[in-house]
């Protein structure tokens, strides 16, 4: 029932600051509404968003660079992950990613401790290609990152 009353949209400016907040209460690693702002802004980055009943509910930020499609920032509000929500704007990203970069190499950032995140990166082809130590500070606490590239074509163009 979620999943087909979510609709998908390029974020607008007015829907920064809405970002900004959800994000700070989606995750422990949340941007400011500076940088969505710059993020907005700038012409290699995309906002993409997904509503339900008109409410911002999920956000993916990626970056496109000269031959790689990078995921900045990722969330779904709590009480609407696990509807495959995450899965679309990933599969936006790769579908856009592709048509700008045709040989694109696509990767990701995830906390280690972050398993639903890890499982839903895995289910689409995304490995583990690097470890950062200490990288993220959450809850009092150093915890590793986990640099994910896409290796196996399970998006959904």
């Amino acid at each position: 029932m979620i999943k087909s009353a979510v609709h998908y949209r390029c974020a607008e400016e007015a829907d920064i600051p809405q970002l900004a907040k959800l994000d700070k209460l989606a995750h422990h690693t949340y941007w400011s509404k500076e940088q969505y702002q710059s993020s907005f802004i700038n012409q290699r980055q995309q906002i993409y968003l997904a509503e339900y009943a008109q409410d911002i509910v999920a956000c993916i930020v990626f970056a496109l660079g000269v031959d790689e499609v990078e995921v900045l920032q990722l969330w779904v509000v709590a009480e609407f992950r696990g509807h495959g929500i995450a899965t679309h704007l990933l599969n936006y990203m790769v579908i856009e990613g592709r048509k700008k970069i045709p040989q694109a190499r696509f990767i990701l950032e995830v906390a280690e401790n972050n398993q639903a995140a890890i499982q839903c990166y895995s289910r689409l082809g995304f490995v583990v290609i690097a470890h950062r130590k200490g990288y993220y500070h959450i809850n009092g606490e150093r915890v590793n990152a986990l640099i994910m590239n896409l290796t196996q074509n399970n998006i959904e163009e």
